[in-house]
């Protein structure tokens, strides 16, 4: 987010500030930075408790942070210009820009997924996090920086329990599936999945013959103003960065007694 788009701003009203407060000094969180857009009285922004609790540094919204999946978001936007531009359909199968890469081409069904299916998590392909070393990575190699095909290989059937297909492409679920709530029609089946946005990422990268990190500079950051956001190509950060905590482990259980 772009430092103009806070200005100007007001603090948080007392109730409000108040509740923050009380969050962090329970040590139900360590800090945390609320923003609220209003057309009726602007920007609001509550702060509260560390950035980085070793150094005791206040939290600001001036701050940077990761933005985990929001990521996706500017990766979809991507892949739409793309296809405005006329340089890929959403229609076309997946394999017309990734089939020369060995790992992609031996995912099971591959062959049937469209690059809209990728987009829309309606592929099948599991989500490489649930491979045992890869969900534990953070509790037993911190340091491990994964490369896209480190991720994708593990849903291809030369590795050892590796993660199966959970439905083929375009299928669809009959009759009143839960998450669609009350309905007699069959209706697309879906999974949030990691790995689609994997393959988009290399498909970006393919088409446009730009790193990913490059690719969301020229066409999103620098046309949009966002001066503060950018698409980081390695493990390192700002110095006055927003750091993470937890209390649970890779599994998301309970393991810490402290941040």
């Amino acid at each position: 987010m772009s430092h103009e788009i806070l200005r100007p701003r007001r603090t948080f009203p007392a109730t409000w500030q108040a509740k923050m407060d009380e969050f962090a000094t329970q040590g139900l969180i360590p800090g945390a930075v609320i923003i609220v857009k209003s057309p009726i009285w602007g920007v609001r922004v509550g702060t509260t408790g560390y950035a980085n609790l070793e150094k005791k540094t206040r939290i600001s919204p001036d701050q940077q942070f990761r933005v985990g999946s929001v990521t996706k978001v500017f990766t979809g936007q991507l892949v739409l210009q793309l296809e405005q531009q006329g340089k890929l359909r959403l229609s076309d199968p997946i394999l017309k820009y990734l089939g020369d890469n060995s790992v992609v081409a031996a995912i099971p069904n591959i062959g049937k997924v469209t690059v809209a299916e990728l987009l829309q998590m309606k592929t099948g392909i599991p989500n490489y996090l649930e491979y045992p070393s890869i969900k534990y990575s953070p509790d037993i190699w911190p340091e491990k920086q994964f490369t896209p095909n480190d991720l994708l290989v593990v849903l291809t059937p030369s590795v050892p329990g590796y993660l199966k297909p959970l439905f083929a492409p375009g299928d669809t679920i009959p009759n009143g599936y839960a998450q669609y709530g009350d309905t007699t029609q069959p209706v697309p089946a879906w999974n949030y999945s990691n790995s689609n946005y994997i393959l988009l990422g290399l498909l970006i990268e393919k088409v446009t013959g730009l790193s990913l990190t490059e690719a969301t500079q020229k066409m999103i950051c620098d046309p949009a103003g966002l001066k503060d956001t950018f698409f980081a190509k390695d493990g390192s950060f700002p110095t006055d960065m927003i750091r993470g905590y937890t209390k649970l482990d890779a599994a998301r259980n309970p393991r810490y007694s402290d941040w």
